[in-house]
């Protein structure tokens, strides 16, 4: 078992040019560039800090990862929000549905293994997690395809040390927010590169659709992910059938 808490602080910050804002009327509908906020007309950018709290569970076996976790339980709100959205001067949404916790699960298999020699193994791992938010009724679905492999010498006996780790993968990821019928489908192809206590990863995220904005068509953009691991154990030890050794 292994267990996690989380307090993250965070520093957000906004173009509003590039957001591709837009207001909802009663039906539902998106109109762009109409009863815009006048307080956002005339700022060009937006920063804030933001500080909340995960907490979350996991249990590890040679075969699977099955997790539960709590994510921003400390409820926050930054200068860049506002208490409540408003269409036609009704309140639709409150402080506490904006600013909720979400729970999420997630079940992850480790045993398919695609090669296997004394200097490198392939595994295929997928994996799949959800996301809601009770309050608001937000819900995420997330399904994960990765190629994980592993370069590793032998040391002596049953042992071998990891030399390096490089994934690649795919995450298809859906989420409905807010309205019913809002929702925003994403691609993530992802690789990522583990130099022992160092690990470096980048995700294109391609949006095929975004009804959450104004933003028509397929669009992207890109994110880089810097890791430093402190203690982290390389060595591998064969007990089992090697397919489930890792």
């Amino acid at each position: 078992m292994v267990f996690a808490f989380t307090p993250r602080l965070q520093r957000l910050g906004f173009d509003i040019g590039s957001l591709g804002l837009s207001n909802i009327n009663t039906g539902g509908d998106l109109i762009i560039g109409e009863n815009v906020d006048p307080i956002m007309e005339d700022i060009k950018r937006l920063s804030s800090w933001v500080f909340t709290t995960d907490v979350g569970a996991l249990y590890q076996t040679a075969h699977v990862d099955v997790g539960v976790a709590g994510l921003s339980i400390v409820p926050y709100k930054n200068n860049l929000e506002t208490d409540s959205i408003y269409i036609d001067d009704a309140s639709m949404f409150t402080y506490d549905s904006l600013y909720s916790s979400k729970f999420m699960a997630n079940f992850k298999v480790k045993f398919l293994t695609m090669h296997e020699s004394p200097t490198f193994d392939l595994d295929f791992v997928p994996s799949l997690a959800v996301m809601y938010a009770p309050k608001t009724g937000h819900s995420e679905y997330y399904v994960d395809l990765m190629l994980n492999g592993f370069f590793k010498k032998h040391i002596a006996g049953i042992r071998s040390e990891i030399l390096f780790n490089g994934q690649l993968g795919l995450s298809v990821h859906y989420v409905r927010s807010y309205f019913k019928d809002r929702y925003t489908k994403l691609l993530n192809p992802y690789v990522a590169f583990d130099f022992k206590n160092f690990g470096i990863t980048y995700m294109q995220s391609i949006y095929l659709d975004n009804e959450l904005t104004s933003t028509s068509g397929i669009s992207s953009g890109g994110q880089i992910s810097l890791v430093l691991k402190l203690g982290n154990d390389r060595i591998v030890r064969k007990t089992a059938p090697q397919s489930t050794w890792k």
